[in-house]
């Protein structure tokens, strides 16, 4: 591991996965943008995502979690195409944008510990998608379109307004839900915690 103006790079078989300390060190390296294939920059303070991020065609993993992002632009997100992990928790987002449904190869989403009011129904478009946590969030609702997911094996979904007979209603028709985690929902009086489905 080389490390560049706080920046480490990590070269493997001709990709480099780059840990930020500081975004615009980025910009600063002469690297080819499209042997980028893992991209951290989470604890940055970033209160949004620069624009050249989109340009990371070969992206498989976008960790900005832990800073003060507002939105989570779609015009960056529908670009990643090659995206199989995104992981946008602690943050302040009040919504994921509908061009999440565009990562059609994305496996795990992580948008815990933040302000999400619903899921767009898009989500049902990333066949893909074995593990999502949208915990910790002010959610009431998840869109039917969830039960598309024949591959998703992890839903978390604990500490939202979630009711009872809505995660019942998930727990009938997601079929290969090897796990789903719905404790603690406000509107639910009973702790709705499931281990095996």
């Amino acid at each position: 591991m080389v490390i560049i103006i706080g920046l480490k790079i990590k070269y493997t078989s001709q990709h480099y996965k780059l840990t930020l300390k500081n975004f615009d060190d980025l910009f600063k390296l002469r690297l080819n943008i499209d042997d980028i294939i893992y991209l951290n920059c989470s604890y940055n303070n970033l209160t949004y995502l620069p624009e050249q991020i989109k340009d990371f065609i070969n992206l498989r993993v976008l960790n900005c979690s832990n800073n003060k992002l507002l939105i989570l632009p779609g015009e960056i997100i529908k670009k990643l195409n090659h995206l199989r992990q995104l992981s946008c928790s602690q943050n302040e987002l009040t919504f994921l944008p509908s061009e999440i449904g565009e990562l059609k190869t994305i496996r795990q989403i992580t948008c815990s510990h933040n302000k999400l009011k619903n899921i767009p129904s898009e989500i049902g478009q990333l066949l893909m998608l074995k593990h999502f946590n949208c915990s910790n969030n002010i959610i009431t609702e998840i869109p039917e379109e969830l039960y598309n997911l024949k591959k998703l094996n992890y839903l978390y979904c604990h500490n939202n307004n979630l009711s009872k007979i809505l995660i019942k209603h998930v727990k009938l028709n997601i079929i290969n839900l090897k796990k789903i985690y719905c404790d603690n929902n406000k509107n639910n009086n009973q702790d709705n915690n499931e281990n095996g489905v």
